[in-house]
């Protein structure tokens, strides 16, 4: 996923920040440049060096979300900048709903919720209309739990 913003702290700077979806590698670009990781940084929450057009350099923190929801915040100059509007409580409620497939089918549930719900939030943040999210989150929803009782019917069938 691709985010494209400027900060009031660096009006004349268009900034890129990208995630990866499958490793959750974060790059930065810098009015089209590539920005050097921070050799103090972390993979989880990684530090870049932006260059200033008077010469200087500063440092962007990105921080993510603690939830599956792909969200972003940026630091800078100790100022903490939201490159995400937070979700709502009903979104968060549409994203998580595979995740109570782990109530009734233990670690394979778990398993396949935890995936819808990767699924669901890329879905909530995304451009559809709301309609059409919910829709699409009630569709990843269904097809998790078909999956479920797929897989724990062959499981069964193995096992026995």
């Amino acid at each position: 996923m691709k985010y494209h913003f400027s900060l009031p702290q660096l009006p004349d700077t268009a900034i890129d920040v990208e995630k990866s979806y499958w490793s959750g590698k974060k790059s930065v670009w810098a009015n089209g440049k590539a920005c050097a990781q921070a050799a103090h940084s972390s993979r989880r929450a990684p530090k870049f060096i932006i260059p200033v057009p008077d010469g200087t350099e500063k440092v962007l923190g990105i921080t993510p979300s603690p939830f599956f929801d792909d969200g972003l915040t940026v630091s800078l100059d100790g100022a903490t900048i939201p490159i995400t509007a937070p979700l709502k409580w009903y979104e968060y409620i549409m994203g998580c709903l595979p995740v109570f497939l782990v109530f009734i089918g233990g670690a394979i549930g778990g398993l396949i919720g935890g995936i819808g719900a990767c699924c669901n939030f890329k879905i909530v943040r995304g451009s559809l209309s709301m309609p059409l999210k919910i829709l699409a989150a009630l569709g990843v929803t269904l097809i998790a739990a078909a999956l479920y009782f797929v897989f724990a019917f062959l499981f069964m069938k193995v096992v026995h």
